[in-house]
């Protein structure tokens, strides 16, 4: 079978099952399968090997099962850096960069930065990596997570002070600037997520019934490791900015909410406690 007999029948197989990107995911499996950049793919075509055959047709299957992408390459990426992913780390989300780039923009000089539920080390490695003069610092639960977020680190050759623990476990001294990506999708809706979805790690994303249990927590203590005129910038699930915001009220006299591109308000910035 030549490539171009192969990308079409992962299309139109990926197709069958209502994945919609089915001629991207099955260029990424092709290339997987064979070993080859997806620009050689297209440009210089060829034909598979039997074994390739049979890898490319299980790697199909499995992705037609609606089992993530991103896992089954053990890749994804964010905000231009490649991360190592699988079923222990959520996949970074490219919704997720205006969180990192409102980060970035709150940063002073020479700034402490604290990264809770640091998952694969995204969003701290992100930041260390653009802004080398920060102190980054990073806490996870999941002891599986943290071991990928410190390859990840190493991977991008950064260093990054990380912490096993839940949420401010084992932080030091004060923050210029606090970043989360938390769980926030309420128990009610777990069911009607994607099944893609479905295969990341349940801890990453289970924010309680109402979906604001680790929201809550994050800002009771919050007061104890940011700076008087420090920043926290969180992440907002869809529709929950404004309730986010109203929480925040109570601690922080300034508040700013950013639209992601898609025009949802994803990320809510706040500084100076009250």
């Amino acid at each position: 079978m030549t490539f171009r007999q192969a990308l079409k029948a992962g299309e139109e197989r990926l197709l069958s099952v209502g994945i919609e990107e089915a001629a991207h995911d099955s260029l990424a499996l092709l290339s997987h399968a064979i070993e080859k950049d997806a620009a050689d793919v297209l440009l210089f075509g060829g034909s598979l090997s039997t074994e390739q055959q049979e890898t490319f047709d299980r790697l199909v299957e499995r992705r037609a099962a609606r089992y993530p992408l991103q896992y089954i390459l053990g890749e994804s990426f964010f905000m231009g850096l490649g991360f190592y992913v699988d079923e222990n780390v959520l996949i970074p989300r490219f919704d997720t960069e205006c969180v990192c780039e409102a980060a970035l923009e709150n940063l002073p000089q020479n700034a402490r930065v604290l990264d809770l539920c640091t998952g694969s080390g995204a969003l701290a490695i992100a930041i260390k990596k653009t802004r080398p003069d920060a102190t980054v610092d990073a806490t996870e639960l999941s002891p599986a997570a943290l071991e990928i977020a410190k390859k990840n680190a190493k991977r991008n050759g950064v260093e990054i002070q990380f912490y096993l623990g839940d949420l401010f476990a084992q932080a030091q001294g004060y923050y210029d600037l606090i970043v989360s990506n938390p769980p926030y999708v309420p128990k009610k809706d777990w069911e009607s997520l994607q099944e893609e979805v479905k295969h990341e790690p349940r801890m990453a994303l289970d924010g309680g019934d109402s979906g604001f249990d680790v929201y809550k927590r994050i800002i009771d203590a919050v007061k104890d490791y940011l700076k008087p005129d420090g920043r926290l910038v969180l992440e907002a699930g869809d529709g929950q900015a404004e309730t986010l915001v109203g929480m925040l009220k109570k601690r922080f006299k300034s508040l700013h909410v950013r639209n992601d591109l898609a025009g949802r308000p994803r990320t809510v910035i706040a500084q100076n406690l009250k």
